[in-house]
Protein backbone atom coordinates (compact mmCIF):
# COMPACT_ATOMS: atom_id res chain seq x y z
CA UNK A 1 0.00 0.00 0.00
CA UNK A 2 2.84 2.44 0.80
CA UNK A 3 4.43 1.77 -2.58
CA UNK A 4 1.12 2.39 -4.32
CA UNK A 5 0.73 5.77 -2.62
CA UNK A 6 4.32 6.69 -3.36
CA UNK A 7 3.88 5.94 -7.06
CA UNK A 8 0.62 7.83 -7.23
CA UNK A 9 2.05 10.98 -5.64
CA UNK A 10 5.09 11.00 -7.92
CA UNK A 11 3.13 11.25 -11.18
CA UNK A 12 3.86 14.41 -13.28
CA UNK A 13 0.89 16.77 -12.88
CA UNK A 14 -0.32 20.16 -14.11
CA UNK A 15 -2.50 20.54 -11.07
CA UNK A 16 -4.36 18.37 -8.65
CA UNK A 17 -6.07 15.61 -10.66
CA UNK A 18 -4.69 16.81 -14.02
CA UNK A 19 -1.87 14.70 -15.52
CA UNK A 20 0.51 15.63 -18.34
CA UNK A 21 -0.28 13.92 -21.69
CA UNK A 22 0.93 14.14 -25.29
CA UNK A 23 -1.45 17.07 -25.82
CA UNK A 24 0.79 19.16 -23.55
CA UNK A 25 3.84 18.64 -25.81
CA UNK A 26 4.49 21.69 -27.99
CA UNK A 27 6.57 21.22 -31.16
CA UNK A 28 8.20 24.27 -32.73
CA UNK A 29 9.38 23.32 -36.24
CA UNK A 30 12.66 24.55 -37.76
CA UNK A 31 12.65 28.22 -38.69
CA UNK A 32 13.63 27.63 -42.32
CA UNK A 33 14.07 24.73 -44.76
CA UNK A 34 17.33 22.92 -44.15
CA UNK A 35 17.79 24.17 -40.58
CA UNK A 36 17.65 21.98 -37.47
CA UNK A 37 16.61 24.48 -34.80
CA UNK A 38 13.23 23.01 -33.89
CA UNK A 39 12.28 22.45 -30.25
CA UNK A 40 9.89 20.39 -28.15
CA UNK A 41 8.65 21.39 -24.69
CA UNK A 42 5.54 21.43 -22.50
CA UNK A 43 2.86 24.10 -22.57
CA UNK A 44 2.83 24.42 -18.77
CA UNK A 45 5.12 24.10 -15.77
CA UNK A 46 4.79 20.57 -14.36
CA UNK A 47 3.99 20.30 -10.67
CA UNK A 48 5.52 17.15 -9.16
CA UNK A 49 4.07 15.73 -5.95
CA UNK A 50 6.95 13.75 -4.47
CA UNK A 51 10.71 13.86 -4.82
CA UNK A 52 13.55 12.53 -6.97
CA UNK A 53 11.58 12.87 -10.20
CA UNK A 54 13.10 13.41 -13.65
CA UNK A 55 12.03 13.95 -17.25
CA UNK A 56 13.99 12.72 -20.28
CA UNK A 57 13.49 13.00 -24.03
CA UNK A 58 14.03 10.26 -26.59
CA UNK A 59 14.65 11.20 -30.24
CA UNK A 60 16.06 9.57 -33.37
CA UNK A 61 18.34 12.60 -33.87
CA UNK A 62 21.64 12.21 -31.95
CA UNK A 63 22.49 15.92 -32.36
CA UNK A 64 19.75 17.29 -30.07
CA UNK A 65 20.34 18.77 -26.61
CA UNK A 66 18.23 18.82 -23.44
CA UNK A 67 17.46 21.68 -21.06
CA UNK A 68 14.66 23.68 -19.43
CA UNK A 69 12.62 26.59 -20.71
CA UNK A 70 12.04 29.80 -18.78
CA UNK A 71 9.19 28.19 -16.84
CA UNK A 72 11.32 25.22 -15.84
CA UNK A 73 9.59 22.76 -18.14
CA UNK A 74 11.85 20.21 -19.92
CA UNK A 75 12.86 21.18 -23.46
CA UNK A 76 14.82 19.57 -26.28
CA UNK A 77 16.38 21.61 -29.10
CA UNK A 78 18.16 20.93 -32.38
CA UNK A 79 15.25 19.10 -34.01
CA UNK A 80 14.98 18.67 -37.79
CA UNK A 81 11.88 18.09 -39.89
CA UNK A 82 10.90 14.42 -39.73
CA UNK A 83 12.53 13.77 -36.34
CA UNK A 84 10.57 11.61 -33.91
CA UNK A 85 10.44 12.78 -30.30
CA UNK A 86 9.08 11.19 -27.09
CA UNK A 87 8.90 12.58 -23.53
CA UNK A 88 9.29 10.17 -20.62
CA UNK A 89 9.08 10.57 -16.82
CA UNK A 90 10.45 8.43 -14.03
CA UNK A 91 10.42 8.47 -10.25
CA UNK A 92 13.71 8.87 -8.44
CA UNK A 93 13.06 5.91 -6.17
CA UNK A 94 15.80 3.33 -6.76
CA UNK A 95 14.86 -0.32 -6.45
CA UNK A 96 11.99 -2.61 -7.36
CA UNK A 97 9.44 0.14 -6.87
CA UNK A 98 10.98 2.52 -9.42
CA UNK A 99 8.45 3.42 -12.13
CA UNK A 100 8.59 5.22 -15.49
CA UNK A 101 5.92 6.46 -17.90
CA UNK A 102 5.80 7.55 -21.52
CA UNK A 103 4.11 10.95 -21.53
CA UNK A 104 3.73 11.11 -25.32
CA UNK A 105 5.41 11.09 -28.74
CA UNK A 106 5.27 13.28 -31.85
CA UNK A 107 6.92 13.90 -35.23
CA UNK A 108 8.40 17.26 -36.20
CA UNK A 109 6.45 18.62 -39.17
CA UNK A 110 6.43 21.93 -40.99
CA UNK A 111 4.03 24.78 -40.30
CA UNK A 112 3.55 25.08 -44.04
CA UNK A 113 1.42 22.85 -46.25
CA UNK A 114 3.16 23.14 -49.61
CA UNK A 115 3.08 19.48 -50.72
CA UNK A 116 1.22 19.32 -54.03
CA UNK A 117 1.59 17.93 -57.54
CA UNK A 118 5.21 19.10 -57.71
CA UNK A 119 6.06 16.66 -54.94
CA UNK A 120 4.76 13.54 -56.65
CA UNK A 121 7.06 10.50 -56.28
CA UNK A 122 10.05 10.91 -58.59
CA UNK A 123 12.79 8.66 -59.87
CA UNK A 124 10.47 5.73 -60.59
CA UNK A 125 12.25 2.74 -62.12
CA UNK A 126 12.16 -1.05 -61.97
CA UNK A 127 14.92 -3.50 -61.03
CA UNK A 128 15.28 -7.26 -60.50
CA UNK A 129 12.59 -8.13 -63.05
CA UNK A 130 12.14 -11.88 -63.58
CA UNK A 131 9.18 -14.04 -64.60
CA UNK A 132 7.01 -13.52 -61.51
CA UNK A 133 8.35 -10.52 -59.59
CA UNK A 134 9.82 -7.04 -59.91
CA UNK A 135 11.04 -4.29 -57.58
CA UNK A 136 9.64 -0.75 -57.93
CA UNK A 137 12.09 1.99 -56.84
CA UNK A 138 11.63 5.72 -56.24
CA UNK A 139 13.28 8.72 -54.59
CA UNK A 140 12.89 9.44 -50.87
CA UNK A 141 10.19 12.13 -50.92
CA UNK A 142 10.83 13.40 -47.38
CA UNK A 143 12.16 16.96 -47.43
CA UNK A 144 12.48 20.04 -45.24
CA UNK A 145 8.89 20.99 -46.07
CA UNK A 146 7.18 17.64 -46.64
CA UNK A 147 7.13 14.61 -44.33
CA UNK A 148 5.86 11.42 -45.95
CA UNK A 149 2.91 9.75 -44.25
CA UNK A 150 2.13 7.06 -46.84
CA UNK A 151 3.12 5.76 -50.30
CA UNK A 152 0.87 3.75 -52.62
CA UNK A 153 1.64 1.86 -55.85
CA UNK A 154 -1.06 0.67 -58.26
CA UNK A 155 -0.16 -1.83 -60.99
CA UNK A 156 -1.89 -4.07 -63.56
CA UNK A 157 -1.25 -5.90 -66.84
CA UNK A 158 -1.64 -3.55 -69.79
CA UNK A 159 -5.21 -3.90 -71.04
CA UNK A 160 -6.63 -5.05 -67.70
CA UNK A 161 -9.40 -3.09 -65.95
CA UNK A 162 -8.41 -4.20 -62.45
CA UNK A 163 -5.65 -2.58 -60.38
CA UNK A 164 -3.62 -4.28 -57.68
CA UNK A 165 -1.99 -2.05 -55.08
CA UNK A 166 0.72 -1.95 -52.42
CA UNK A 167 0.65 0.57 -49.56
CA UNK A 168 3.54 1.58 -47.30
CA UNK A 169 2.94 3.62 -44.15
CA UNK A 170 -0.52 2.46 -43.01
CA UNK A 171 -2.71 3.63 -41.46
CA UNK A 172 -3.08 6.94 -43.23
CA UNK A 173 -2.70 9.84 -40.81
CA UNK A 174 -0.62 8.00 -38.22
CA UNK A 175 2.55 10.11 -38.73
CA UNK A 176 4.23 8.54 -35.71
CA UNK A 177 7.25 8.03 -37.95
CA UNK A 178 8.03 9.36 -41.41
CA UNK A 179 7.78 6.73 -44.16
CA UNK A 180 11.33 6.14 -45.41
CA UNK A 181 10.56 3.44 -48.02
CA UNK A 182 12.24 3.79 -51.42
CA UNK A 183 11.43 0.37 -52.94
CA UNK A 184 8.73 -2.30 -52.99
CA UNK A 185 8.85 -5.91 -54.21
CA UNK A 186 5.86 -7.02 -56.31
CA UNK A 187 5.21 -10.78 -56.24
CA UNK A 188 2.97 -13.25 -58.08
CA UNK A 189 3.26 -11.47 -61.43
CA UNK A 190 2.43 -13.18 -64.73
CA UNK A 191 5.35 -14.28 -66.96
CA UNK A 192 6.04 -12.56 -70.27
CA UNK A 193 3.52 -9.81 -69.44
CA UNK A 194 3.76 -6.03 -69.78
CA UNK A 195 2.62 -4.16 -66.66
CA UNK A 196 1.80 -0.51 -66.11
CA UNK A 197 2.13 1.17 -62.73
CA UNK A 198 1.72 4.54 -61.06
CA UNK A 199 2.40 5.98 -57.61
CA UNK A 200 1.06 8.55 -55.15
CA UNK A 201 2.26 9.97 -51.83
CA UNK A 202 0.42 11.37 -48.79
CA UNK A 203 2.16 13.83 -46.46
CA UNK A 204 1.81 14.57 -42.78
CA UNK A 205 -0.55 17.49 -42.39
CA UNK A 206 -3.16 16.12 -44.77
CA UNK A 207 -1.82 17.06 -48.21
CA UNK A 208 -1.14 14.57 -50.98
CA UNK A 209 0.28 14.44 -54.48
CA UNK A 210 -1.51 13.47 -57.65
CA UNK A 211 -0.79 10.11 -59.28
CA UNK A 212 2.37 9.91 -61.34
CA UNK A 213 2.30 9.23 -65.05
CA UNK A 214 2.06 5.56 -66.03
CA UNK A 215 5.31 3.62 -66.25
CA UNK A 216 5.72 0.15 -67.76
CA UNK A 217 7.88 -2.96 -67.43
CA UNK A 218 7.71 -6.47 -68.91
CA UNK A 219 8.30 -9.67 -66.96
CA UNK A 220 10.55 -12.39 -68.34
CA UNK A 221 9.33 -15.65 -69.84
CA UNK A 222 9.05 -18.77 -67.69
CA UNK A 223 12.27 -20.66 -67.10
CA UNK A 224 11.90 -23.98 -69.00
CA UNK A 225 12.55 -27.26 -67.22
CA UNK A 226 14.53 -30.15 -68.70
CA UNK A 227 12.73 -32.63 -70.94
CA UNK A 228 12.38 -36.41 -70.52
CA UNK A 229 14.32 -36.66 -67.26
CA UNK A 230 15.26 -40.33 -66.70
CA UNK A 231 17.67 -42.59 -64.80
CA UNK A 232 19.54 -45.84 -65.55
CA UNK A 233 21.74 -48.02 -63.33
CA UNK A 234 24.83 -49.14 -65.28
CA UNK A 235 26.43 -50.62 -62.13
CA UNK A 236 25.31 -51.65 -58.68
CA UNK A 237 26.61 -48.38 -57.16
CA UNK A 238 26.10 -45.87 -59.99
CA UNK A 239 23.04 -44.14 -61.41
CA UNK A 240 23.14 -42.18 -64.66
CA UNK A 241 20.63 -39.35 -65.17
CA UNK A 242 19.69 -38.26 -68.68
CA UNK A 243 17.50 -35.49 -70.09
CA UNK A 244 17.05 -33.42 -73.23
CA UNK A 245 16.83 -29.72 -74.08
CA UNK A 246 13.49 -29.88 -75.91
CA UNK A 247 11.82 -27.28 -73.65
CA UNK A 248 14.37 -24.54 -74.30
CA UNK A 249 17.63 -23.10 -72.92
CA UNK A 250 18.38 -22.36 -69.27
CA UNK A 251 21.54 -21.59 -67.25
CA UNK A 252 21.98 -24.68 -65.09
CA UNK A 253 19.98 -27.53 -63.59
CA UNK A 254 20.11 -29.27 -60.23
CA UNK A 255 19.32 -32.88 -59.36
CA UNK A 256 18.29 -33.92 -55.88
CA UNK A 257 17.75 -37.48 -54.64
CA UNK A 258 17.18 -39.42 -51.44
CA UNK A 259 16.60 -42.94 -50.20
CA UNK A 260 12.96 -43.82 -50.81
CA UNK A 261 11.86 -44.01 -47.17
CA UNK A 262 9.83 -41.47 -45.12
CA UNK A 263 11.95 -38.75 -43.54
CA UNK A 264 15.13 -39.42 -45.52
CA UNK A 265 17.29 -36.37 -46.28
CA UNK A 266 17.76 -35.05 -49.80
CA UNK A 267 21.24 -34.81 -51.30
CA UNK A 268 22.43 -32.88 -54.35
CA UNK A 269 23.90 -34.59 -57.40
CA UNK A 270 26.39 -32.45 -59.29
CA UNK A 271 27.24 -29.89 -56.61
CA UNK A 272 26.08 -26.34 -57.39
CA UNK A 273 24.51 -27.51 -60.65
CA UNK A 274 24.97 -29.03 -64.10
CA UNK A 275 25.38 -26.26 -66.64
CA UNK A 276 23.58 -26.01 -69.98
CA UNK A 277 23.91 -27.72 -72.49
CA UNK A 278 25.00 -30.93 -70.69
CA UNK A 279 22.38 -33.70 -70.84
CA UNK A 280 23.77 -36.41 -68.54
CA UNK A 281 25.14 -36.75 -65.01
CA UNK A 282 26.46 -39.75 -63.06
CA UNK A 283 26.00 -40.36 -59.34
CA UNK A 284 28.43 -42.83 -57.77
CA UNK A 285 28.69 -44.49 -54.36
CA UNK A 286 25.05 -45.52 -54.15
CA UNK A 287 24.05 -48.60 -52.15
CA UNK A 288 23.37 -51.86 -54.05
CA UNK A 289 19.77 -53.00 -53.58
CA UNK A 290 18.67 -49.61 -52.17
CA UNK A 291 15.60 -47.82 -53.55
CA UNK A 292 15.87 -44.11 -54.35
CA UNK A 293 13.79 -41.24 -55.65
CA UNK A 294 15.02 -38.13 -57.48
CA UNK A 295 13.96 -35.09 -59.50
CA UNK A 296 15.43 -32.08 -61.30
CA UNK A 297 14.86 -28.34 -61.66
CA UNK A 298 16.40 -25.60 -63.81
CA UNK A 299 17.57 -22.05 -63.05
CA UNK A 300 17.77 -19.30 -65.67
CA UNK A 301 20.11 -17.01 -63.71
CA UNK A 302 23.78 -17.91 -63.13
CA UNK A 303 23.37 -16.72 -59.53
CA UNK A 304 20.42 -19.01 -58.77
CA UNK A 305 17.66 -17.18 -56.90
CA UNK A 306 13.99 -17.05 -57.84
CA UNK A 307 14.33 -17.17 -61.65
CA UNK A 308 13.81 -20.91 -62.00
CA UNK A 309 11.37 -23.42 -63.46
CA UNK A 310 7.93 -23.37 -61.88
CA UNK A 311 8.29 -26.84 -60.33
CA UNK A 312 10.63 -29.78 -59.98
CA UNK A 313 10.25 -32.57 -62.54
CA UNK A 314 8.01 -35.52 -61.59
CA UNK A 315 9.71 -37.92 -59.20
CA UNK A 316 11.82 -40.76 -60.57
CA UNK A 317 11.87 -44.02 -58.60
CA UNK A 318 14.55 -46.66 -59.04
CA UNK A 319 16.36 -49.45 -57.20
CA UNK A 320 20.07 -50.08 -57.48
CA UNK A 321 20.74 -53.68 -58.63
CA UNK A 322 22.44 -56.05 -56.21
CA UNK A 323 24.49 -57.68 -58.97
CA UNK A 324 25.17 -56.55 -62.53
CA UNK A 325 25.22 -59.46 -64.99
CA UNK A 326 27.45 -59.18 -68.01
CA UNK A 327 26.36 -60.41 -71.42
CA UNK A 328 28.20 -63.60 -72.29
CA UNK A 329 27.34 -65.34 -68.99
CA UNK A 330 23.81 -66.55 -68.14
CA UNK A 331 22.14 -64.20 -70.69
CA UNK A 332 23.64 -63.74 -74.16
CA UNK A 333 22.77 -62.22 -77.53
CA UNK A 334 20.45 -59.56 -76.09
CA UNK A 335 19.06 -57.45 -78.92
CA UNK A 336 16.32 -54.81 -79.24
CA UNK A 337 15.30 -53.49 -82.66
CA UNK A 338 14.29 -51.05 -83.87
CA UNK A 339 15.39 -48.73 -81.06
CA UNK A 340 14.26 -45.93 -81.11
CA UNK A 341 10.82 -46.97 -82.38
CA UNK A 342 7.43 -45.34 -82.89
CA UNK A 343 5.49 -48.40 -81.69
CA UNK A 344 6.92 -51.95 -81.91
CA UNK A 345 10.12 -53.25 -80.27
CA UNK A 346 11.47 -56.72 -81.09
CA UNK A 347 13.28 -58.25 -78.12
CA UNK A 348 15.48 -61.33 -78.26
CA UNK A 349 18.08 -63.00 -76.03
CA UNK A 350 19.40 -66.43 -75.13
CA UNK A 351 19.33 -68.04 -71.69
CA UNK A 352 22.42 -70.25 -71.51
CA UNK A 353 21.15 -72.21 -68.51
CA UNK A 354 17.87 -73.23 -66.91
CA UNK A 355 16.72 -70.35 -64.71
CA UNK A 356 13.68 -68.38 -63.53
CA UNK A 357 13.38 -65.05 -65.35
CA UNK A 358 11.19 -61.96 -65.09
CA UNK A 359 10.99 -59.83 -68.22
CA UNK A 360 9.54 -56.33 -67.63
CA UNK A 361 9.15 -53.01 -69.39
CA UNK A 362 8.88 -50.05 -66.99
CA UNK A 363 8.56 -46.29 -67.40
CA UNK A 364 10.91 -43.71 -65.85
CA UNK A 365 9.05 -43.68 -62.52
CA UNK A 366 9.14 -47.46 -62.18
CA UNK A 367 5.58 -48.31 -63.26
CA UNK A 368 5.35 -51.70 -64.98
CA UNK A 369 4.03 -51.49 -68.55
CA UNK A 370 4.63 -55.14 -69.50
CA UNK A 371 5.57 -58.08 -67.28
CA UNK A 372 6.24 -61.74 -68.08
CA UNK A 373 7.39 -64.54 -65.74
CA UNK A 374 9.48 -67.34 -67.28
CA UNK A 375 9.87 -70.41 -65.07
CA UNK A 376 12.88 -72.69 -65.58
CA UNK A 377 13.55 -71.13 -68.94
CA UNK A 378 16.44 -72.06 -71.20
CA UNK A 379 17.14 -71.30 -74.86
CA UNK A 380 16.18 -68.45 -77.18
CA UNK A 381 13.58 -65.82 -76.22
CA UNK A 382 11.86 -63.75 -78.94
CA UNK A 383 9.01 -61.30 -78.38
CA UNK A 384 7.48 -58.23 -80.08
CA UNK A 385 5.87 -55.54 -77.91
CA UNK A 386 3.74 -52.59 -79.03
CA UNK A 387 3.68 -49.59 -76.66
CA UNK A 388 2.40 -46.89 -79.03
CA UNK A 389 -0.52 -46.25 -76.64
CA UNK A 390 1.90 -44.87 -74.04
CA UNK A 391 3.49 -41.44 -73.75
CA UNK A 392 6.56 -40.83 -75.88
CA UNK A 393 9.79 -40.94 -73.89
CA UNK A 394 12.23 -43.27 -72.17
CA UNK A 395 11.32 -46.80 -71.03
CA UNK A 396 13.45 -49.66 -69.72
CA UNK A 397 13.64 -53.37 -70.43
CA UNK A 398 14.56 -55.27 -67.26
CA UNK A 399 15.57 -58.94 -67.29
CA UNK A 400 15.70 -60.19 -63.71
CA UNK A 401 17.42 -63.48 -62.88
CA UNK A 402 18.26 -65.16 -59.60
CA UNK A 403 21.66 -63.48 -59.71
CA UNK A 404 20.90 -59.94 -60.81
CA UNK A 405 19.30 -57.62 -63.34
CA UNK A 406 20.10 -56.52 -66.88
CA UNK A 407 18.71 -53.14 -68.02
CA UNK A 408 18.32 -51.77 -71.53
CA UNK A 409 16.86 -48.41 -72.55
CA UNK A 410 13.91 -48.20 -74.96
CA UNK A 411 13.18 -44.92 -76.71
CA UNK A 412 9.57 -44.44 -77.86
CA UNK A 413 9.35 -41.63 -80.43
Amino acid sequence: MKILLYILFCLPMIGFGQYITSSNIIITPPSAPGLCDGTATLDTFPQILGFGHAFYWETNNPNTSNGQNVLGAPIVSGLCLGDSICLNFWTGHVGPGRQSWNVGCSVVTSNSNNCSDSTRPSGLHVTNVIQNRATINWDNMNSTTCIVDQYRIKYRPVGSNTWSQKTMGSPLGSCSWSAQNTSKLLLNLLPNTTYEYKMKVWYCGGSSSSWTALNIFTTLTDCPNVGNFSVTTPTTTKATFNWNLSNGPYNFMRIKARIDIPGASWFNIGGFGVFFPATTKDKNNLTPGESYRGQARTWCSPNGGAYRSQTWTPLLFWTQPTQRLQLGTAITNLDIFPNPSRDIFNISFTSEEVQDLKVKVVNVIGEEIIKEDLQQFVGEYVKSININNYVKGIYFLEIETNNGIINKKLILQ
